[in-house]
């Protein structure tokens, strides 16, 4: 039996729903993938559906126009209404089961619901979970045209249109079909810890206030954490720079090769007068005639304790380096088969520049 949470990673106004227990799962039955032909017709009908003002008694309207219809594999068992059961229903669609479909309301007003999302691959290990990601977003592509935003985590792949954002999203052993009311696709994606488009589909990166190198690490951490386990499920490859404002020769940098983590002070070998070769060695930095370094081998299986140990020397070289948190700024870019993109890492509190292509 499929085992399949309703945690939502974008949420917006605190906890949605209560916690489920083993018992309430019982009317889930397994579900493998949708096939391609069921999935453009899904992806047809969830644009061109009315969702009218997204309040609650939209929903019974949405799904009769969607042509679901409620399923259970127990005899006798009566489907629940939204106000009983306000978050998570199972459906047929045109008589084949339909991926668990799931609803999010703000818990301030559970009238009013963000967000729709069918699940329309699971069951797999994470390899083939890939794969179908990598699969189906191209599918979505020929109907709505070029993805207008990538993020993580995940990793997912967004298009923005005129009153719904529609997103497929890789979330552990599933793969999400989600549609957001149209409004909230800045809001939400800001959560997260990385996303990439073309620069004139992402919101301007200011300063969110003052920033202490002990947040800057923890946020630098968890950003390359999630780049480093997403950027090989396309397969892609990131770089991120971090340099002072005022001198951008100041400056260290992250990217990935492979499931490989890479990091280099690149100021030190610009100005080795600066360096502390002791206290580089001690923080496990590797001298290349001058150049300081450190790979993180297959971090993609490790990558939150590698991330952390790599957001700390990162953190200790700019210190080195005479860069104070109120000056750092930061660019980057994921390159993959759309090409190359500019990289966005909305919790990290610092400026955002042009990318250095």
């Amino acid at each position: 039996m499929t085992d399949v949470s309703h945690s939502n990673p974008h949420e917006l106004d605190g906890e949605l729903g209560d916690d489920w227990e083993d018992e309430d799962r019982e009317w889930i039955v397994p579900f493998d993938r949708l096939d391609d032909d069921a999935l453009r017709a899904l992806v047809r009908r969830l644009i061109e559906v009315d969702w009218g003002a997204w309040r609650r008694d939209d929903l019974d309207r949405v799904c009769a126009q969607l042509g679901w219809a409620w399923y259970s594999d127990q005899p006798d068992y009566e489907p629940p209404s939204w106000s009983e059961f306000p978050y998570v229903h199972r459906f047929v669609d045109a008589g084949q089961p339909l991926g668990l479909v799931t609803v999010y309301a703000a818990k301030v007003d559970p009238d009013q619901f963000h967000e729709l999302e069918v699940t329309v691959a699971s069951d797999g290990e994470l390899f083939e979970e890939v794969q179908a990601w990598r699969e189906i977003c191209p599918l979505v592509e020929e109907i709505l045209g070029p993805v207008t935003m990538w993020g993580g985590p995940g990793p997912w792949a967004l298009w923005r249109r005129a009153t719904t954002t529609l997103v497929v999203h890789l979330a552990g052993d599933q793969t999400r079909l989600e549609v957001w009311r149209g409004d909230r696709a800045d809001h939400t994606t800001a959560q997260d810890p990385w996303r990439a488009a073309a620069s004139a589909d992402l919101p301007p990166a200011e300063p969110t206030g003052p920033v202490t190198w002990d947040t800057f690490q923890e946020e630098l951490a968890r950003a390359l954490e999630k780049l480093t386990e997403d950027a090989p499920c396309f397969p892609a490859r990131f770089i991120l720079h971090l340099q002072s404002g005022r001198d951008p020769r100041r400056l260290v940098q992250a990217w990935n090769e492979g499931a490989d983590l890479r990091i280099e002070a690149t100021g030190l070998f610009n100005d080795p007068t600066l360096a502390d070769t002791d206290r580089l060695a001690a923080l496990g930095w590797h001298s290349n005639s001058g150049m300081w370094q450190r790979r993180f081998p297959g971090a993609m299986d490790s990558a939150e304790e590698d991330a952390a140990t790599a957001a700390h020397m990162l953190v200790s070289a700019l210190q080195m380096l005479q860069v104070g948190p109120a000056e750092l700024t930061y660019d980057g870019t994921l390159t993959h088969r759309e090409g190359q993109l500019h990289l966005d890492l909305p919790r990290l509190g610092i400026a955002r520049g042009d990318a250095q292509t």
